[in-house]
C-alpha cells in the first residue's frame, strides 16, 4: 500500500485524534475513509454502533446520575428497574454492561456521510430545475433518460440507505430540500427503494460535480438555464443501465 505524508496544523492533529479516539480507530483510517469518500471509491461506512469500552469516573458519574433521575421519573416499574440496573453498572465500572446500556442508540452518521447525501439531494435538485428548462424537443431527445434523473430514494433494509433514509426524512421535517417530498410519494413506502441506489449515486456524483463546480465558478447557471442537455446525458448515463428504474 503506498503512502502519502501530509502536513497539517497541531489544531487539526489534536482534533483528529480525537475523532479517532472516539470511534476507536487510528487516524490513518479516518484519513483513509475520508480520501475513500473524496475519490468516490466505493462508500464504505462503518455501521457499527460505537459501544465504548472503557468511560472516565465523569463520565460514568454524570451518566449514571442521569439514569438515576430517569428512574425517579419512571411511569412502571419495568422501566424503572431498567434505568437502576443501568445506573448501578454506570457506577460499578461494568463495562461488560455498556453494549446494553447505548444499544438503543443508531449508529452515528458522521459528517462525511451527511454531507454525500446533501451532494446527492442537490445533484437531483439541479437535474430537475435543467430538465424543467428544456423544450419538448429537448425532453424527447433525452427521452428515457429523464427517468434517470429522477432521486430514486434508498434501501431501508441497507444499514448504510436505512440511516441516509432517516436523516432525509428528518431533513423535510426541517423544511430542506422540501421538493423531495412529492418524489418519494411518487416512490411510494415512505422512499424505500427495496434495494441500492448508493453505487448509482456515486457514478452519477463523479460527473456531476465536476460539470457543476466548473458552471458554478464561470457563473454559467441560472433561472433561465442551468445545465445542459448533453451535460444532463452524461450525468443520467453514468447511472447503472440494468438498475430496475422506477416510473
Amino acid at each position: 500500500m503506498a503512502s502519502v505524508t501530509i502536513r497539517i496544523t497541531e489544531e487539526a492533529r489534536a482534533a483528529l485524534e480525537t475523532l479517532a479516539e472516539a470511534k476507536n480507530q487510528t487516524v490513518s483510517d479516518l484519513l483513509r475513509a475520508a480520501i475513500d469518500q473524496t475519490l468516490g471509491a466505493g462508500t464504505q461506512f462503518d455501521t457499527a454502533l460505537d459501544v465504548p469500552s472503557f468511560l472516565s469516573p465523569a463520565q460514568r458519574l454524570l451518566l449514571a446520575q442521569q439514569r438515576e433521575t430517569l428512574a425517579t421519573l419512571a411511569d412502571d416499574d419495568s422501566e424503572r428497574e431498567e434505568h437502576t440496573l443501568a445506573a448501578e453498572a454506570l457506577r460499578e465500572g461494568f463495562a461488560g454492561e455498556y453494549g446494553n446500556i447505548f444499544g438503543y442508540l443508531e449508529p452515528e452518521l458522521d459528517l462525511n456521510q451527511c454531507q454525500f447525501l446533501w451532494d446527492i439531494l442537490d445533484m437531483f435538485r439541479v437535474l430537475k430545475a435543467s430538465i424543467a428548462t428544456f423544450t419538448e424537443e429537448e425532453v424527447t431527445e433525452l427521452g428515457q433518460l429523464v427517468s434517470r434523473a429522477k432521486f430514486d430514494g434508498f434501501d431501508l433494509s441497507d444499514p448504510v440507505e436505512g440511516r441516509m433514509l432517516a436523516y432525509l426524512r428528518y431533513l423535510l421535517r426541517t423544511d430542506r430540500w422540501t421538493e423531495v417530498r412529492p418524489r418519494l410519494d411518487e416512490i411510494g413506502d415512505d422512499g424505500n427503494s427495496h434495494s441500492r441506489r448508493l453505487p448509482s449515486y456515486e457514478r452519477m456524483l463523479a460527473v456531476f460535480k465536476p460539470i457543476w463546480s466548473e458552471a458554478v465558478r464561470r457563473g454559467d447557471f441560472g433561472r433561465d438555464r442551468w445545465m445542459s442537455v448533453d451535460q444532463v446525458r452524461e450525468i443520467t448515463e453514468a447511472r447503472a443501465a440494468r438498475m430496475p428504474r422506477r416510473r
